[in-house]
């Protein structure tokens, strides 16, 4: 059985997903800007300086924006995704999702607290709870 609460929280947790997606995303507007001269020289090596990999020559720039774009369109289309499940299949598979998308979200959370600041670790906390809550009230009669 379906609860509506459940469903409610599992598509809370997907549109935390794009949010943080489009907010990732939009941060690829702007560039750091470099506040000594270490941070400037830093900055100047990771644009130019470029080294072979797999037979191609990309900076650690080129690298880092790469993954940061990926990191927006996998977001908001796991996000979306999950959205239009949401609409299209039963409790069960509901439920089965909800789980998934609470472990890969903790193991991404855990990364965030490691490596990012706290910003995208909050966010990716609170869209892991709502899929965790999901889970826990969907099937509940």
């Amino acid at each position: 059985m379906l609860n509506r609460k459940g469903l409610k929280l599992f598509r809370a947790g997907a549109y935390v997903l794009i949010a943080l997606g489009v907010v990732h995303a939009l941060s690829l507007f702007s560039d750091p800007q470099a506040t000594n001269a270490t941070e400037v020289e830093l900055f100047r090596l990771m644009k130019t300086y470029q080294s072979g990999v797999m037979g191609s020559q990309r900076s650690m720039w080129q690298f880092l924006t790469g993954f940061s774009i990926s990191y927006s369109v996998l977001l908001m289309a796991a996000g979306g995704m999950s959205l239009l499940v949401s609409r299209a299949v039963d409790w069960h598979v509901l439920r089965r999702l909800a789980f998934f998308n609470a472990a890969w979200l903790t193991t991404m959370t855990l990364v965030s607290i490691v490596y990012f600041f706290i910003a995208p670790t909050v966010m990716l906390g609170t869209a892991g709870a709502l899929f965790l809550l999901a889970w826990w009230q969907i099937g509940k009669f």
